[in-house]
């Protein structure tokens, strides 16, 4: 968790920024309460990544400002991931504090009307049960089921409300069967990974694990040079064979946040497809066809009334059409591959693709051609998605 994903809790919705610094991706790995402590005390107590808690009394009663700053100089000086302030009286923030917590790239914050007990609760309970992460899944299926603007605007912002416009959506699918801890590791270290590569940076960003799928969503202030940004980002993930990221065109509106992650995970299911580690939708060419139809009914209902045929007529007659017209169009209607990979003489295989075609009621044609070809890639794209954790099937 870091800590824009935090704040973007409705329980730090009266949390006021007091600098700007760029450690808005600082990574939280625990809470700690500054009072009375010493620099030796800080030192003893705290830990790099706390989110730390005070209230500044000591500014109102100590009589030693000279002790009192070098105790918070002290807590910046620890790299904690936040400072923030509980306003209880009106106090003076020394200009030469947030110069410091700049240069340390650490956000200062102050808020009123909310419990520090209660943000210590929330803040355990998301590092213990990985809550957070789970509310963001529970969101991001959530969008997907709805067609409002509106409210898909609403539910984007509430997952990270420091998104930049211009934003992408990435999608990491394994190619392979990992069993859930092995992909919990490898979903761990791809945030570790890129909470190193982007902790400094002005970029905005969410990870999103389901058990069987993780999101990247990625923003940055600039537009000009995004594309750029994404790929340096993601670059250290290309070695890993795991997985196919697929990577969605940039956006610059909330609003087509459903449509930017489904052109991510549609990129990933090609990477598959094409054993590539990653894949940018924009660079997809013949396949960007079948994009509208992977997620949309009537493309589902084409497929099904074919697959339904194929599956009938190879129950009732202990056939294996479907097969061979995979099989087919896997070795681009090379009648002698196919028959090859189905241990099948040649003539077989030319004789059941005639009755393939009449079956489907196709004529031998280029059109016939594209049914028989959009059936199979859309066979494998499904095939792919069933056995995977997506929150994209449309009702």
């Amino acid at each position: 968790m870091i800590v824009s994903e935090l704040l973007s809790l409705p329980l730090f919705s009266n949390f006021t920024s007091l600098n700007k610094s760029n450690g808005m991706n600082n990574e939280i790995l625990g809470t700690s309460i500054f009072d009375w402590e010493t620099r030796e005390d800080v030192e003893k107590t705290f830990s790099k990544g706390d989110f730390v808690l005070t209230t500044l009394a000591r500014l109102k009663t100590d009589q030693n400002l000279d002790n009192t700053l070098d105790s918070i100089f002290s807590i910046f000086d620890k790299e904690v991931a936040a400072v923030a302030i509980k306003k209880t009286f009106d106090f003076y923030l020394p200009k030469e504090v947030l110069e410091y917590a700049n240069s340390k790239g650490i956000p200062v914050f102050v808020f009123e009307n909310t419990y520090i007990d209660d943000i210590i609760y929330v803040v355990k309970n998301i590092l213990i049960n990985d809550s957070l992460n789970s509310i963001n899944f529970d969101k991001l299926k959530s969008i997907m089921k709805l067609n409002d603007t509106n409210l898909i605007s609403k539910v984007f912002s509430s997952i990270n409300k420091y998104f930049y416009t211009n934003y992408i959506a990435c999608a990491c699918i394994p190619k392979n069967r990992l069993t859930e801890s092995e992909l919990a590791k490898q979903f761990v270290s791809f945030r570790k990974t890129l909470s190193a590569i982007l902790e400094k940076t002005d970029a905005a960003y969410t990870v999103i694990a389901g058990k069987k799928s993780l999101f990247i969503i990625l923003s940055f202030a600039d537009d000009t040079d995004t594309s750029a940004q994404v790929t340096a980002a993601l670059q250290p993930f290309t070695c890993n064979s795991h997985f196919s990221i697929g990577i969605s065109n940039i956006s610059d509106n909330p609003e087509n946040f459903k449509l930017t992650v489904m052109e991510g995970v549609f990129a990933s299911l090609i990477g598959i497809l094409k054993d590539s580690t990653l894949e940018e939708f924009d660079s997809l060419k013949c396949d960007q066809l079948f994009f509208p139809k992977v997620f949309s009914k009537r493309g589902k209902t084409f497929y099904d009334d074919i697959d339904d045929t194929f599956n009938k007529h190879d129950l009732e007659h202990s056939s294996d059409f479907k097969k061979t017209l995979l099989t087919y169009i896997k070795n681009n209607g090379n009648i002698n591959e196919t028959s090859v990979n189905l241990y099948q003489h040649p003539n077989t295989v030319r004789y059941r693709i005639k009755k393939i075609k009449e079956l489907l009621e196709v004529e031998d044609s280029y059109e016939s051609s594209s049914i028989l070809y959009a059936y199979s890639r859309l066979d494998s794209i499904y095939s792919i998605m069933s056995k995977c954790e997506l929150p994209i099937m449309q009702d």
